[in-house]
C-alpha cells in the first residue's frame, strides 16, 4: 500500500496515452485530468485557462487518509499531483485569477510515507509541521491499536 497522489488515483485510458505518445506529447496523468476535467469544467463556468500564478506562495500538500491532498483557500481540496500544480474544482482558483497554483511536498516525504504506511489507511494522516519523529512516536503509542486494524 502507498500514499496516493492524483497520478496514482486517476487512470487515463490506454488509447489516450498511446495517441499522446504517437504525437510526441506528454502522456502524464495530470495532462489527462487537465484535458478531461479541468479545462472543460472551467469552460462550462466561462473561464479560460490562465497559466500559473508564479507570484503566489506555493500551497503545502498534506496527507489525509493515505492521500496527498492540497487545500484551497475557498475550503475545497484536491489530490496533489507529482508535477506540483493545483487547480481547485470548487472555485477554479478564483482568488488567483483562475491560474494554477504551485504545490510543494515536504522535504521528508519519503520518510513520512514510510512511517504512515505502517498504519491502516484511515490513520495515514500528516500535516505540515509534524516531524517524522512525531509520527514515529504516535505509531509507538498506538501500535497495538494500529495492528488490530491492519
Amino acid at each position: 500500500m502507498m500514499i496516493v497522489t492524483g497520478d496514482i488515483f486517476f487512470k487515463p485510458h490506454p488509447l489516450w496515452r498511446a495517441r499522446k505518445k504517437q504525437r510526441g506529447k506528454s502522456d502524464a496523468v495530470f495532462d489527462w485530468v487537465r484535458e478531461q476535467f479541468l479545462v472543460p469544467g472551467m469552460q462550462k463556468s466561462g473561464i479560460k485557462e490562465q497559466g500559473i500564478d508564479e507570484e503566489a506562495a506555493p500551497l503545502e500538500a498534506y496527507v489525509n487518509h493515505g492521500r496527498w491532498i492540497v487545500k484551497c483557500e475557498c475550503g475545497g481540496a484536491e489530490k496533489a499531483f507529482e508535477n506540483g500544480l493545483f487547480m481547485c474544482r470548487s472555485c477554479w482558483n478564483a482568488g488567483h485569477r483562475h491560474k494554477y497554483r504551485r504545490v510543494i511536498f515536504p522535504a521528508a516525504r519519503v520518510a513520512i510515507e514510510s512511517v504512515l504506511e505502517k498504519r491502516p489507511v484511515p490513520n495515514r494522516n500528516w500535516i505540515p509541521g509534524e516531524s517524522v519523529t512525531d509520527l514515529e512516536r504516535e505509531n509507538d503509542e498506538h501500535g497495538a491499536e494500529l495492528l488490530e486494524v491492519i
